[in-house]
């Protein structure tokens, strides 16, 4: 809502608290929701919390829901790259669209990179075409030296890929994940820290191939 919803925004934490009677209810809006409401039912007022301006523009509302997650589900795991590691692959398709902005200059990237991938892995550097092939050490190098896409189109690359691998794997977004869609594929790891998306893909030829020609017949 753009605007508060008193009585609205009240029924909804009543409902929601007493459908969940050991969980705790938060409501965030887009707009503002006012002061915490004083005049809430014995053993649900305790549980009821809300967030205003919950919208793009507002870093620490988007933070501070954040934190609330973080401290009852937990902190994001990443066990299943440990299981599966990027050093078995041949072929990594990274995205460097400018939506990949933040994920390319994070930490969990780096460490992500630094501990799985190995020298001897082919690294694409992908927009809507591919930019550059270079080496793991080259990396930081290249990224430093030159700009970023402004749009993305993983599909064309990771299919001329594909053809000639057995396995690539694909660091992207949500976008990228999207442009991939219709594609098998079997998400290796799935990493966000403070901000930063990013999904790892591993995309094989058989299945690709497949669902092309599944997705052409539907058309």
């Amino acid at each position: 809502y753009k605007k508060r919803d008193r009585r609205t925004f009240r029924d909804a934490l009543i409902d929601y608290a007493n459908a969940h009677p050991i969980a705790k209810s938060f409501l965030v809006n887009y707009g503002p929701v006012g002061d915490q409401f004083n005049d809430l039912p014995d053993g649900v007022a305790n549980r009821c919390e809300m967030i205003g301006w919950m919208n793009p523009d507002n870093p620490d509302a988007r933070n501070g829901f954040r934190q609330i997650v973080r401290e009852i589900v937990g902190r994001p795991k990443s066990a299943k790259l440990k299981q599966l590691s990027l050093s078995d692959a041949k072929t990594i398709v990274i995205d460097i669209s400018a939506s990949m902005r933040c994920v390319l200059r994070s930490e969990p990237f780096w460490n992500l990179l630094r501990d799985n991938v190995g020298e001897l892995s082919k690294i694409y550097l992908v927009d809507t075409n591919v930019r550059a092939e270079v080496s793991l050490g080259e990396l930081e190098n290249w990224l430093t030296s030159n700009e970023l896409g402004t749009s993305t189109n993983l599909l064309a690359t990771v299919s001329n890929l594909v053809e000639y691998n057995e396995d690539v794997f694909v660091i992207t977004d949500v976008e990228g994940r999207e442009n991939l869609a219709f594609a098998t594929n079997l998400v290796v790891d799935h990493f966000e820290e403070e901000g930063v998306n990013a999904i790892i893909l591993r995309i094989s030829k058989e299945n690709f191939e497949r669902d092309v020609d599944f997705f052409l017949a539907s058309k």
